[in-house]
């Protein structure tokens, strides 16, 4: 965990050292700058001192990077600069596409019934793309024997899921799907949902629920 930590959250020099002066990396937040020279060339190093955090969402608050300098043994004035990390501001997400459907025992049989084909994910607050991670498909009350949801395949390829490299998995209440991608990617992939049943009765009603786990702004 630190490892990852300091690749993605870390100070460094931006640059070039002065000739005569070397920097050791000692653990991932700190820097010691060793050499002889004038003061000017160690304003022109830390000129150079840069903090740089490439997390996908960073934490927010306060980082405090302080200056502890030397002559020798004898401790010189030390200096602090704060730098304040803003939390992340996520897009409103936004579905539609999906409405109630009263199809007959046979098409439910035969054919099986598309759940969301004008399934669309919109957003609102941020003019960044953005990824989804996952997305869950709950049926309430839940399927029983004969009931069960599939992505057809098409001729000589796979479903929409191998299109995208996702990966589905069972959940209490239904299944995940898992793989980051654009809200496109998911759009397409929901619109092949199926649902099928071998043994329609005229009791039947089903509730199904898409909800959008977890989105991620892009990294650069």
């Amino acid at each position: 965990m630190e490892c990852f930590i300091a690749c993605k959250e870390h100070i460094y020099i931006d640059g070039q050292l002065t000739e005569g002066f070397n920097v050791n990396v000692e653990g991932f937040d700190t820097l010691r700058i060793t050499g002889h020279g004038k003061p000017e060339n160690f304003h022109k190093i830390l000129q150079k001192v840069t903090y740089r955090n490439k997390c996908l969402i960073p934490t927010p608050g306060q980082r405090t990077i302080g200056v502890v300098s030397k002559s020798g043994y004898w401790p010189l004035p030390t200096f602090a600069v704060n730098i304040y990390v803003k939390p992340v501001v996520f897009p409103k997400i936004t579905i539609r596409g999906c409405t109630d459907l009263m199809p007959s025992s046979n098409h439910l049989k035969r054919f099986g019934v598309s759940l969301c084909r004008k399934f669309k994910i919109g957003k609102q607050g941020c003019g960044n793309k953005f990824y989804i991670d996952s997305v869950e498909v709950s049926v309430k009350p839940a399927m029983k024997k004969g009931e069960f949801l599939m992505f057809p395949k098409s001729e000589g390829h796979g479903t929409a899921l191998d299109d995208y490299e996702m990966k589905i998995y069972n959940s209490s209440s239904g299944f995940v799907i898992r793989g980051v991608a654009d809200a496109q990617a998911y759009e397409q992939v929901l619109q092949n949902l199926v649902y099928v049943n071998l043994l329609p009765n005229s009791k039947l009603r089903r509730e199904f629920k898409v909800s959008v786990n977890r989105i991620l702004l892009p990294i650069f």
